[in-house]
């Protein structure tokens, strides 16, 4: 992914990175549950791809993010769409599972998550349209620029979760969504998109 070494692979009781030196990246390990995939119900080559993606993620983030675990959360999902986008990989049990999950001190609320993957997917779809190849600088510099970059499980997280409006409730969004969907011929989201237009 972007170039990056391969990491040592291990299994464990949970999914997850393990960071050594926050300020080297090269270090790390990952570590994957079968029992944790099977519950999610991650069991095809596609959402595991994703998994695997936003573990990755962390290791890209973990310099600019050691400290904002909503934020790092949310940074490893961009990535993962990111990954999903450039490799034609549609949406899964991955994005599903998520989707539905609370909001805890470590990771931000499922709304979110799907906000932080679409947001990678619209950035690798914006970057070709304009010739740019997508790498790991130019999408943390995109991922900075957004909302979800300063997501904090401490603050008010009116404006861009549960607690608030969400850009799933936003006709403007779902109005875009709808027309990318439609132009890649994916009729499940054009059809969930088309729903929440004028709700």
């Amino acid at each position: 992914f972007f170039g990056l070494k391969d990491l040592p692979v291990s299994e464990g009781e949970s999914t997850g990175v393990y960071i050594g030196d926050m300020a080297r990246i090269g270090d790390e390990r990952l570590v994957y549950s079968k029992s944790q995939f099977d519950q999610m119900g991650w069991n095809t080559f596609e959402d595991q791809t994703k998994v695997w993606a936003h573990e990755i993620g962390h290791v890209i983030l973990q310099e600019d993010f050691a400290g904002k675990p909503w934020a790092g959360e949310l940074g490893a999902d961009f990535f993962a769409g990111v990954l999903a986008e450039m490799n034609g990989i549609g949406i899964g049990n991955y994005e599903r599972s998520l989707g539905s999950t609370p909001a805890s001190e470590t990771h931000p609320d499922g709304r979110l998550r799907l906000e932080a993957i679409q947001l990678g997917r619209d950035t690798v779809v914006e970057m070709r349209k304009n010739d740019i190849m997508p790498n790991w600088q130019n999408c943390m510099d995109k991922f900075k620029e957004s909302e979800l970059s300063d997501a904090d499980n401490k603050r008010n997280m009116k404006n861009i979760s549960f607690e608030g409006t969400s850009k799933y409730d936003d006709d403007d969004y779902n109005i875009k969504q709808l027309e990318i969907a439609l132009e890649r011929e994916d009729w499940t989201n054009a059809k969930k998109h088309a729903k929440r237009i004028g709700k």
